[in-house]
């Protein structure tokens, strides 16, 4: 199996609609750090060259760099700063976790299924840069019905009948709803996948 960690640097971090490439790890300062991550949170849409020294961030040979990059990233309202973020974030994950939170009026079924199923999990055994997405069953490809797929700051996963719809929210959060896609038993909750 191939692990995240192991090609996090070869698979760049990139997609092929918002490519972007870690050749080698980048050493920053805690000064330069620090100075980008202040001009990313105050970012201009026009300023392509913050945009772009945004993937450098990402590529910082430091994990709390690449952390500290991906949490601002992520609540900026430049959507390529967001989406870049998202990546990384993913990209870089083993499991897949999604946290089930509770919601109101709940069925009978969604009820019992919250008490057992407090996280619904997933192992990432691929990665396919150019498409963007992390296959949690072909060890070869990203099947598209065994997938978590990213497009802009949106993410779906499917696993089987499985499906899950989650967006990023103002505050950098991924949450959304997941399905089992039972017609017989219909299970449909909130869950949140942390990107710490």
């Amino acid at each position: 199996m191939r692990t995240l960690s192991a090609v996090l640097f070869a698979l760049c971090f990139g997609v092929s609609s918002e490519a972007f490439s870690c050749s080698e790890p980048i050493a920053f300062s805690d000064e330069q750090a620090k100075e980008l991550l202040v001009k990313i949170e105050n970012l201009d849409r026009s300023d392509f060259a913050t945009i772009l020294e945004f993937n450098r961030l990402l590529c910082a040979e430091r994990r709390i760099v690449r952390d500290s990059a991906r949490d601002v990233g992520r609540r900026s309202d430049v959507a390529s700063i967001q989406s870049m973020a998202l990546q990384s974030s993913l990209f870089e994950k083993d499991l897949i976790n999604l946290t089930v939170l509770p919601k109101e009026n709940m069925s009978e079924d969604e009820r019992d299924f919250f008490q057992k199923n407090p996280l619904i999990s997933y192992r990432v055994v691929a990665v396919d840069s150019e498409k963007g997405c992390l296959s949690i069953y072909n060890k070869n490809k990203c099947d598209p019905r065994y997938l978590l797929s990213i497009s802009g700051s949106e993410v779906d996963v499917r696993y089987g009948s499985e499906v899950g719809k989650l967006r990023l929210t103002d505050q950098g959060q991924l949450r959304g709803i997941w399905s089992n896609g039972d017609q017989n038993r219909p299970v449909s909750v909130p869950v949140e996948l942390r990107l710490d």
